[in-house]
């Protein structure tokens, strides 16, 4: 605002903006990007844990009859950067208001716990990283350098895990692709014999 004697006078933020795991986030946004689904009606965008490791992104939507929450992410996940979309949507029957007529976060449901991604591969980065790791969480977002990632080339191979290069880190750095690069690894290293049986085990 202007002060009399005419100069700007900085009150703080008006936005939604919130910071997690090293993104700066407006919630805002992922709200409209939500509102934009014709199986929305209504649509409220929360962080959960805010400024901890665990910091995660919860979407409330009140939606058309019939309407399927897994379809609805999926779309939001092909209109934002994967660190926008919600891990997880949830149906409420209506927005909880204040007096004022504004969100009331307190009295929306809180959601089940998001399973962390189990495996050595996690645990490595968790040790690397220093942070928490969760599903679709990428390397170099994280804080990774290629320092780090050559401490991580050396630790994969240290848990005998399939030896990569720092190439292969950088063209796979978020935890999924690394994860499907090292089993596909495995499968190749495997005698014939085993991925043939291996592979009739899937089909059957």
């Amino acid at each position: 605002r202007y002060r009399p004697d005419g100069q700007l006078e900085h009150l703080g933020r008006l936005d939604d903006q919130v910071k997690i795991r090293g993104h700066r986030i407006e919630l805002g946004e992922i709200r409209a990007s939500l509102i934009e689904d014709p199986a929305v009606i209504a649509a409220a965008v929360v962080v959960h844990q805010p400024q901890t490791p665990a910091a995660r992104l919860a979407a409330y939507v009140v939606t058309a009859p019939g309407a399927d929450l897994r379809q609805i992410k999926r779309r939001v996940a092909g209109r934002l950067p994967s660190h926008l979309v919600p891990e997880t949507v949830i149906a409420v029957p209506e927005l909880p208001l204040t007096p004022n007529g504004k969100l009331d976060p307190h009295r929306l449901p809180v959601p089940a716990e998001t399973p962390r991604p189990a495996g050595t591969l996690a645990e490595i980065w968790e040790q690397i990283l220093g942070v928490t790791v969760l599903p679709g969480d990428n390397f170099f977002e994280l804080g990774g350098t290629s320092l780090l990632a050559a401490r991580l080339r050396v630790a994969l191979q240290e848990a005998g895990l399939p030896a990569v290069s720092l190439r292969d880190i950088y063209r796979n750095s978020s935890l999924t692709a690394m994860g499907e690069l090292l089993r596909s690894q495995e499968n190749s290293a495997r005698p014939s014999g085993a991925r043939l049986s291996s592979a009739r085990e899937t089909t059957s």
